[in-house]
Order: C-alpha cells, then structure tokens, then sequence
C-alpha cells in the first residue's frame, strides 16, 4: 500500500489507540520504580553492543539542478480547506473552511475528507465536490447507541476508489468508537453497512486489497473486501493502559496477504510485571495462531513495539530504572539490547519501510531521530523540528516542522510544501 503509518510523538499510540471510556485506575500501593526493577531482575538474556555517539550528519548542498518530482502527488489542509501539490503547483480544491483528514485513492484521482462530521469527496482538479456519507446516511446504520453518529476512521482500499469507514458518537466525555463497518464508492455514493456495531473495528488492508482485518480491543476478526467471510480469528485479555484510551495492536500484513503478525502486550503490568509481551502470526484462512516471540517490555503507557514492515522483527523498549532500553528481537527469538536513554527523554516510533532503520524521538524537543545499522544517528529534520513523519518510499518522507510540511529525501535538503498547514496530509505515488 501506498501508506505507511503516521509516527507521532507525543503520544505513538495516537494512530492505533484511541481515548474511548474510562480505564481501570492504577493499583494502589504499586511503585513504579520498584516495577521496573522487577521488569529488569526477569529479563530475557540479550545479546548486548554498544553503538557510536549519536551522529549529527550535515544535510549534502543542494544540487543546482533539483531533479522534477513527477510520481508524487500530496493533498493537505489549510485554513480549513483542501489543497492538491504536485510538482508544477498546489492548487486549492475546497472553500468551505471546515475540512479535515483528507485521504487520496491510489490513482490521484478522488480525495475523500471530513466535513462537520460526514464523509466528502471532490475530484483532484477541485470538481464535483459531493457528500458520500451524510449525517442521514449515517442515522440509518444499525446502531444500539444513543448519541450523534460521525465518521470516524476512512481510507481507500488498495488499487480502488471503494472507501470503507466506521462511526463513532460523539457528546459529552470521550469519543465512543463503534468498531462497526460500512462502504461506499464515491462514484455512485451509497452506503452499504458491512458489519454493526460491534463487529467490525479498525480497518487494515491486505496488500492485494482483498481482505481487511478488524482491530477491537480484546478481539481481531477479518472480513472479505465484498463483505463475505466475515469471521473471529483472535481473541486476546483486554491490555490495561490505566488510562482513557484503549490499546489497538499493530497489524502487518504478509505480502502474499496469507495472514499477518501482531503484538500483544502484558494485558495488567503493574500488577503482574513479570508477563510478557508476545508476538504471533494468525492466518488469515484461520485455524491454529503462532507464537513467534515473548518477551519483557515497558508498559504500554511508556512505549510501544513496532513489527517491521517485513515481518521479521519487533523493536521495543524495557524500563530499566530510570531509562528506557532500546531492544530488537527478530522471529527467531534472538534479542538484542541497541541502547538506552532517560525514560522521559526517549521513546520509540517505528520503522523506515525497508525494515532496516530504527526511528525513536530524544530529548525535551521529542523531535524524530533515525538509528541506521551501522550505528550512526541523525535528525530527520535539516530545520527546527520533524513531527508527524511519513514515508513515501525507502527514502523520502514528509514531515511537519510547527506548522510547515515538508518533502525530503535522507541527506538532502528538505523541500517546503507549504508553511500554513493546519490539519491532516495525504499523498499517494503515481505509476
């Protein structure tokens, strides 16, 4: 797909998790300190190696001559409305001055967003801008709950201009996902529902965009494209983050779209610190899960765990008193201990997309960092900051610095976009 996940840095479970209602409390009597040293006192032996200093690399002079971006095509927000760049300009598609979250489909060709709660699209030359999924569509999807249903989460399926999305009731306190799915085509809009509330959950495509796997907080189920073969594949104890939001783990497809891989952190840490953190294999077809690897890892409210894009490993973090390790550990069960830092001053972001760099934020800043094998770290920024960075490929990636959204490609000048963003990016790579 053409989309690799948004890292951000205040809080990285920001694109999985989500502050649905009201989570258990922390024990009383728990120490924190003291559960750290028991995360430490039962840790899995690792292999250990010190890395260099951190690196600041100089970003290589710009060329005379920029080579033409002609493959890219990016769709952002200003002042509320929707702006297309390309290479030759940015041109602006909406004027409502209400507009966010905009998705692009794979050929450039539609964006979808959010208007005032509902589903919109308009064309990339800024025509036939139209409602896909009202506010009366939505009242007509089966729903127990009370309350005003909106759109919540929205994408394009792969290779398609289809867009499956679920609700959410909004109010007073917190968002109440509906973890139910619907589908329209912003060809012919119609909204179908595929799954009630309930059955559905967050959506993550197969890579041949035939299958979606559905992510609740205590089960993962999976539904054909067409609404078939809708089915439960996993069910696991609901990860207490003794805060407001759920946890939603992680899914990584396989490329032949067989089945994916996910982690399940400990569902109670601080009561239980030594459980482990493990992760699996579920076929898509169903039948029997694999566990691959279990291992010691921080809380989910300290740091995450990221699956490579190729499957072949997990990068996560373990409290050791008052720092965070740095660990990867691959399907084989080898472990390795990569650094540490101050457990207020470092956390984990993921992956590049060739599963080869390591991206974390240090430092009062939080600004993003990238850990190559050879050891070598560099900022991801050639200005002040880089937040909400997104890959384009296995070497280009935009980011946002306060309120500019930039382009750059590893070691060279970054390309400014535009300096007013004020919501959400796309893009999509034209072949």
């Amino acid at each position: 797909m053409k989309r690799f996940p948004w890292l951000i840095f205040f809080l990285f479970l920001a694109a999985c998790n989500f502050p649905v209602k009201k989570m258990p409390t922390p024990t009383p009597g728990v120490d924190a300190d003291a559960t750290a040293a028991a995360f430490r006192q039962t840790a899995i032996a690792a292999e250990t190696f010190a890395f260099p200093a951190i690196v600041t690399k100089t970003p290589t002079p710009a060329p005379t001559s920029i080579p033409k971006i002609t493959d890219l095509r990016v769709v952002y927000v200003k002042s509320g409305n929707l702006w297309l760049w390309d290479e030759t300009d940015s041109i602006q598609l909406t004027r409502s001055g209400q507009d966010d979250r905009p998705k692009i489909s794979d050929d450039g060709q539609v964006i979808a967003f959010s208007r005032n709660g509902e589903l919109w699209a308009v064309n990339a030359d800024g025509s036939q801008e139209r409602v896909l999924a009202s506010s009366a569509d939505l009242s007509k999807l089966p729903n127990s709950a009370t309350g005003k249903l909106e759109v919540s989460e929205f994408d394009f399926a792969p290779r398609s201009r289809a867009i499956f999305f679920n609700t959410v009731i909004t109010g007073e306190g917190f968002p109440d996902l509906q973890f139910d799915l619907a589908k329209v085509d912003p060809g012919a809009p119609r909204v179908e529902s595929l799954l009630k509330n309930g059955q559905g959950g967050q959506p993550v495509f197969s890579p041949d965009g035939g299958k979606i796997a559905l992510v609740q907080p205590e089960k993962i189920s999976i539904i054909n494209a067409d609404g078939s073969g809708f089915k439960t594949l996993f069910k696991f104890k609901l990860v207490s983050t003794y805060s407001e939001w759920f946890y939603l783990p992680e899914i990584v497809w396989m490329p032949d779209s067989s089945g994916f891989k996910t982690v399940i952190p400990a569902h109670a840490p601080l009561e239980n610190p030594k459980e482990l953190t493990r992760l699996y294999f579920i076929p898509a077809a169903g039948g029997e899960v694999a566990k691959l690897a279990e291992f010691l890892a921080a809380p989910v409210f300290l740091a995450g765990a990221y699956i490579s894009p190729d499957g072949t490993k997990v990068i996560y973090a373990r409290p050791e008193g008052g720092n965070l390790e740095l660990h990867v550990i691959d399907v084989s069960t080898a472990d390795k201990l990569l650094f540490w830092q101050p457990r207020d001053k470092f956390g984990l972001l993921g992956w590049t997309p060739d599963s080869q760099g390591v991206l974390y934020w240090r430092d009062d800043t939080r600004r993003a960092w990238l850990l190559t094998p050879d050891g070598e770290s560099t900022p991801l920024s050639d200005v002040t900051y880089a937040y909400y960075v997104t890959w384009v490929d296995k070497s280009r990636y935009l980011f946002t610095n306060e309120t500019e959204l930039r382009l750059r490609s590893l070691g060279q000048p970054s390309l400014l976009i535009n300096a007013e963003l004020s919501g959400g990016f796309d893009f999509t790579l034209l072949k």
